[in-house]
């Protein structure tokens, strides 16, 4: 949305580029602190990231925003449970135009 200038989500499944498998996060509606505090309780060591991304060694927009969202949540706590449920209700009579599979509007 900041960034490309799109509103998408990340779906638990999704057929992979090719159609030729499903990509599936098992973990897509868990909160990353839940994981964490999970790790931490059970004594799980996470593996280190081979992502220079992930791993925080480059700047990266996800980072930023990460950043942008933790500083919200200090005026909203909610703030990210509020983004996310906004994403499951989309009024599409009030929104200046989609597009969903070939269809458009606006």
């Amino acid at each position: 949305m900041f960034f490309a200038g799109t509103v998408k989500t990340m779906l638990p499944k999704v057929p992979s580029t090719s159609g030729k498998m499903d990509i599936i996060r098992p973990l897509a509606y868990v909160r990353e602190k839940d994981i964490i505090n999970f790790m931490k309780h059970n004594e799980i060591q996470a593996m280190s990231c081979g992502c220079p991304i992930e791993a925080g060694k480059v700047d990266s927009k996800r980072k930023e925003i990460k950043i942008l969202l933790q500083e919200l949540e200090t005026k909203n706590p909610n703030i990210k449970q509020s983004i996310f449920n906004a994403m499951k209700n989309i009024n599409l009579d009030y929104v200046l135009g989609y597009t969903s599979g070939n269809k458009s509007k606006g």
